[in-house]
């Protein structure tokens, strides 16, 4: 189930990132828990250091660098 939740998030933040350019990350984190627990019941929210882990696996699946100033 951990993989599918990652996929979820992952997802998610592709979404919000390609609908607005810059979100501040605490904004992003707010976004990512809601959006989740609104559509998945079953699923926990986001921290900051599982969104810190999930840009890095968009970058090595994917190719795409986010980059951010204050994480």
């Amino acid at each position: 189930m951990a993989k599918i939740n990652q996929i979820r998030r992952l997802a998610i933040i592709v979404s919000k990132l390609n609908s607005k350019h810059y979100v501040p990350a605490e904004e992003l984190v707010d976004y990512v828990s809601y959006t989740i627990r609104a559509r998945y019941s079953d699923t926990a929210g986001c921290t900051l250091r599982t969104l810190q882990r999930d840009f890095r696996t968009i970058e090595e699946l994917f190719g795409v660098t986010i980059r951010h100033d204050k994480l």
